[in-house]
């Protein structure tokens, strides 16, 4: 892109991010979105939507420090443990 050139907005739909050679949802938070948007050329996260996952399994979370994803647990107390479903970039 030259200076002065917008770049469109992307959208993103079943969002997930590889992780040990395999597919994983990921947690719906602002920083993994916007971790999501730049790890792929973006500057920020601009609209996403969301689903729930279950009880019992695990969705990434991205660690700044290290520039990585790990999984983290959704425990088990029942509710809905709010992950990205979709993800629009700019």
């Amino acid at each position: 892109m030259t200076a002065g050139t917008a770049r469109a907005d992307t959208t993103f739909h079943d969002v997930t991010e590889a992780y040990q050679g395999n597919p994983w949802q990921i947690w719906l938070t602002a920083g993994n979105g916007f971790s999501f948007c730049r790890q792929r050329g973006f500057n920020t996260m601009v609209d996403f939507t969301g689903t729930c996952g279950e009880d019992e399994s695990s969705y990434l979370d991205h660690v700044f420090a290290t520039n990585t994803w790990v999984l983290r647990s959704s425990g088990s107390m029942n509710g809905c443990y709010p992950l990205f479903s979709s993800i629009t970039c700019r």
